[in-house]
């Protein structure tokens, strides 16, 4: 969290070398190694962050490794509007689902 309010919301800038934790970036990254070591090919990606900096980041390495094994690049962010705290129904629940399903 220090990384997003000291650099990425005033700076648009994330420098990964400050973050101790890890992140998404850091999980795409090994699933990325692990299927490049196995020898196996990733489905399709979909990237779904509150960070747009990071999110953006993550999807760009994931296309890399799309252009690398000679797949098109096909990951993508995608936004699903929530708020801290919100409880969803499942009618909502459902309304998201077809919203992902729509952007297949």
């Amino acid at each position: 969290m220090r990384e997003y309010y000291e650099n990425v919301k005033p700076n648009s800038k994330l420098d990964y070398s400050n973050i101790k934790e890890k992140t998404g970036y850091d999980c795409a990254q090994w699933l990325i190694d692990e299927a490049l070591r196995a020898n196996i090919l990733l489905p399709i990606i979909y990237v779904h962050s509150a960070n747009p900096i990071g999110s953006e980041n993550i999807v760009n390495l994931i296309n890399n490794y799309y252009k690398k094994v000679g797949l098109s690049e096909k990951c993508v962010r995608v936004k699903i509007e929530h708020k801290i705290g919100e409880h969803l129904t499942s009618e909502d629940l459902k309304r998201r689902w077809s919203i992902m399903n729509e952007q297949n």
